[in-house]
C-alpha cells in the first residue's frame, strides 16, 4: 500500500514509510538551520553594551573584530559614532603601529573600508589634529 504525502509547496510523492521518515529528517533539518540563522542574526550584546564594548577596545585587532563579528547584526545608531571616536583615538594614540594597521589593511580589504568609512562626521576636529 503506497501513502502519497503532500508538503503544499513542493508535491513529490512520498511511498511507504520510509518515504515519510525522509520528508520528516528533511523538515527537521531545515527548521533547525532556520533556528540557527536566526540565532546568528541576534546581537549578542544590549545597546548600551555594544557601545561600551567598542569604547572599551584598546588597540586595532580588538576594535575591528568588534565590528566584523557584529556590525552586521547589531544597532547601528549609536555604534556608528562610537567607532569613528574610538578609531580617531587609536589613530592619535598608537600612531607608531600604523603601518602595521596599513599591512593588514592591505590584505583584507574590509578593514580599509572601515577605517575609511569611520573617519566622516563623527570625528571631531579636536582629535583628528
Amino acid at each position: 500500500m503506497a501513502v502519497a504525502v503532500s508538503t503544499g509547496y513542493f508535491n513529490p510523492p512520498v511511498n511507504g514509510l520510509a518515504g515519510l521518515l525522509a520528508m520528516l529528517v528533511l523538515f527537521l533539518l531545515v527548521g533547525c538551520q532556520r533556528t540557527r540563522t536566526a540565532d546568528a542574526l541576534t546581537c549578542p550584546f544590549s545597546a548600551g553594551d555594544y557601545t561600551h564594548q567598542i569604547a572599551a577596545a584598546s588597540d586595532w585587532d580588538t576594535l575591528y573584530t568588534l565590528y566584523k563579528d557584529n556590525a552586521a547584526r547589531c544597532p547601528a545608531s549609536a555604534a556608528e559614532a562610537t567607532y569613528s571616536r574610538q578609531l580617531v583615538l587609536l589613530l592619535a594614540r598608537q600612531w607608531r603601529e600604523l603601518p602595521a594597521v596599513i599591512q593588514a589593511a592591505q590584505r583584507d580589504p574590509a578593514l580599509e573600508g572601515f577605517i575609511y568609512g569611520h573617519i566622516d562626521q563623527h570625528a571631531g576636529a579636536a582629535e583628528l589634529k
